[in-house]
């Protein structure tokens, strides 16, 4: 299993190879929400939805030997490529790991 700090280097090492190219990065980051797993329609309810974002969001727990898998989606292109990044760094962690993770900004 990868650090967090490796995912998000890879992240951003990723993301760096466009420069300046907004549009190419943004081509990307929907492409990585047309990558991610089909959630199942089950788990799209209000008990997984992300409160306060302006697109609809849901994130799905899966916990397996004390890890968390996330299954995620979004009524967005670009939201779901965010979301994608996320599912990245979070899954495969235990809720205590994830608590305290410290984002690259």
């Amino acid at each position: 299993m990868q650090s967090v700090n490796a995912v998000q280097d890879e992240i951003i090492e990723n993301f760096s190879l466009f420069e300046d190219d907004m549009e190419s990065k943004l081509m990307y980051l929907m492409d990585l929400g047309k990558k991610l797993p089909l959630m199942q329609e089950s788990h799209k309810s209000d008990d997984f939805i992300v409160k306060g974002c302006q697109s609809k969001v849901w994130l799905y727990p899966i916990f397996n030997d004390g890890l968390v898998q996330f299954e995620a989606d979004s009524n967005t292109e670009i939201t779901k490529g965010l979301v994608s990044l996320l599912v990245q760094i979070w899954s495969h962690r235990s809720p205590e790991q994830i608590l305290v993770l410290n984002f690259i900004l």
